[in-house]
């Protein structure tokens, strides 16, 4: 998944390779804030599971762990916690779609 974001970054930026001397984390926030492509990413994601999940409290969210932030939208609108089935399955939605939409961008 990352390899072929990286070659298509390189690909669109006219590079063949690059020898990396060093990596840098960010820490979110840091140099670059994500959490716009996080909440847009929660709020589709919530949906297309039945759910409703604004961008503005995906925003509330920040920092739980995605099966918390599952379980709190399911036990408001179901009545109950979400099973672990789809709390993977949801999870695992949210996180290609976050790096659909980072890889498109950058």
């Amino acid at each position: 998944m990352f390899k072929e974001a990286i070659n298509n970054y390189l690909h669109a930026h006219g590079y063949e390779s690059i020898d990396l001397k060093a990596v840098l984390f960010d820490m979110d926030g840091v140099l670059f804030d994500s959490m716009p492509n996080h909440a847009e990413s929660w709020h589709k994601i919530m949906k297309r599971f039945g759910f409703g999940l604004s961008r503005e409290e995906a925003y509330m969210h920040e920092g739980r762990t995605g099966a918390s932030t599952i379980n709190i939208v399911s036990r408001r609108e179901r009545g109950h916690d979400a099973t672990e089935e789809e709390i993977k399955e949801c999870e695992g939605f949210v996180i290609k779609y976050i790096v659909s939409i980072v890889s498109f961008k950058y």
